[in-house]
């Protein structure tokens, strides 16, 4: 859970950014890089993350191959 789903984002902007921060530093104790396949996921991660962690979309993932 990124925390931008299920109307989370637009209505409790705060609680969604602390979920996202707390996914970043997760993601950050084990890569440099995180992938996610959901739109919302992606948009709330990559304002969470600043430079700390390259969000990416599954998508770029693919065509990179």
């Amino acid at each position: 859970m990124c925390g931008g789903g299920g109307g989370l984002r637009a209505n409790y902007p705060e609680l969604s950014q602390a979920i996202a921060k707390e996914r970043i530093q997760q993601a950050k104790a084990v890569s440099n890089n995180l992938v996610t396949a959901c739109p919302l996921c992606y948009l709330n991660l990559k304002d969470a993350a600043k430079d700390e962690v390259k969000v990416m979309d599954i998508s770029e993932i693919v065509e990179l191959e």
